[in-house]
């Protein structure tokens, strides 16, 4: 009997999205294969790494304006011939409108990455048909099952599981060593992730504000890209932190670890 065939359905631009996808493959013995949703090409490194793991992988032109959207993800999905989709993106409802365009489709994994507090009203519909057409719905905690419980108390309990995110305790470390542009006695505060509002690190930023006002010895690095960089930067010259904060760009997985093993404390604002 051949190994199940699984297509992962998520974002092809900046996010966590993918490292846990990417996770998933390397500890798996199934077939797996990669749909990637967004307005622009996949990364390089997202297209390198599938490469490399000998993973089949596809790119879908994100544009819910167009009725043939979820022409294209169907198409896309099924040319890998998948028995099971897992999908990890916002635009899971146009997933689902895709499936439901397939008869005896593949069975649907939901996986709800988002907090639902977060979620502006696009997001919030598109979850709302995600979790009417799945098979199976995934949840990172049990705060969090709790939470889509209360807000759709219809939703079959036997659908919902909870499966945290793990982390490689090997490589997810604290570190003895510290920069050596940094003396020993500051204290390192991180965060890695896209650079967009519903991050909020202008709340981290004001917070290092009272920090440095408050005499603490403190430095804050932000790791990531996205559309906010540029009034991150102004407010944090506004806020007068340029000598407290330092923006890392855009760092790959090796960066990544180093990043986090140098810090302090880190913050997911």
């Amino acid at each position: 009997m051949s190994p199940t065939r699984v297509a992962h359905v998520l974002y092809g631009g900046l996010g966590g999205h993918a490292t846990v996808v990417f996770d998933i493959i390397q500890g798996s013995g199934l077939q797996q294969s990669l749909v990637f949703l967004s307005p622009e090409p996949p990364l390089q490194q997202y297209t390198e790494l599938a490469t490399q793991l000998g993973v089949p992988f596809a790119w879908v032109r994100a544009d819910g304006r167009r009725l043939s959207y979820p022409l294209r993800i169907r198409r896309a999905i099924r040319s890998q011939r998948p028995a099971v989709i897992v999908v990890h993106s916002a635009g899971a409802a146009l997933v689902a409108a895709a499936m439901g365009l397939m008869p005896k489709g593949p069975a649907v994994i939901y996986v709800e990455h988002h907090s639902w507090p977060l979620r502006d009203r696009t997001m919030r519909l598109a979850s709302i048909v995600s979790l009417a057409r799945a098979d199976a719905v995934v949840a990172l905690s049990d705060e969090y099952a709790d939470r889509l419980r209360e807000t759709f108390p219809r939703l079959p309990h036997e659908r919902l599981h909870v499966i945290p995110n793990g982390v490689d305790t090997t490589i997810f470390r604290p570190s003895r060593f510290r920069p050596a542009a940094h003396q020993a006695q500051t204290i390192l505060i991180g965060m890695q992730s896209r650079l967009t509002p519903i991050k909020d690190h202008r709340t981290l930023l004001v917070a290092m504000q009272h920090l440095v006002n408050d005499g603490l010895d403190v430095r804050l690095r932000i790791a990531g890209d996205g559309g906010e960089l540029g009034n991150l930067q102004q407010l944090t010259h506004d806020l007068g932190l340029d000598d407290h904060v330092d923006f890392e760009g855009l760092l790959d997985q090796s960066s990544v670890v180093h990043f986090l093993q140098e810090l302090d404390i880190y913050v997911h604002a």
